[in-house]
Parts: C-alpha cells; sequence; structure tokens
C-alpha cells in the first residue's frame, strides 16, 4: 500500500468481511473466556497504526525471532529478551 488512505480502506474491508466472526478488539489482558462467550474466535492484527479505532482489528502483536539452530541458543535468546517481561 502507498498511503493511508490505502490501510484505511483495506482495514476497512477486513472489518466488512470478518466483523461477524471476529473478536471486539480490547487490551492483550483480554481473557480466553471472553472469547468463549463471544462465541468469536478469529483475532485480526494489523501491523501499521493508521489514526481511528476499529471495533475488530487489534494493534500489531510484537514478534521476537531468535534465528537459532541449536534449542540452547533459542532458550538463551528467549531468557534474555523475556527477563524482564513479567515486572
Amino acid at each position: 500500500f502507498q498511503t493511508d488512505d490505502d490501510h484505511r480502506n483495506f482495514q476497512k474491508y477486513l472489518e466488512t468481511v470478518f466483523e461477524k466472526h471476529a473478536h471486539p478488539a480490547s487490551s492483550w489482558r483480554t481473557t480466553l473466556n471472553s472469547f468463549w462467550q463471544s462465541n468469536k474466535r478469529l483475532v485480526l492484527c494489523y501491523d501499521r497504526h493508521i489514526s481511528g479505532k476499529s471495533s475488530v482489528i487489534w494493534p500489531r502483536i510484537p514478534q521476537l525471532w531468535g534465528d537459532a539452530q541449536e534449542i540452547e541458543d533459542l532458550e538463551k535468546y528467549f531468557e534474555e529478551r523475556y527477563e524482564n517481561i513479567a515486572t
């Protein structure tokens, strides 16, 4: 996409197509029970922040990529990245 309008239009398209299946966007502290009660299992995330709040599009999910070939290296990577998250 070239412009914010392109992204907005795509988000509107996603909302139109998936709204009846998507769990309403809320905080990442939403419980699984909330999903079960709503009977909606789809989480739509979008990597680009566009002004205006969507009812069904959640913010991006940060992802970490360890790029490790050995399990020990991957464990070390996650330990270093996540050691302070719980606080």
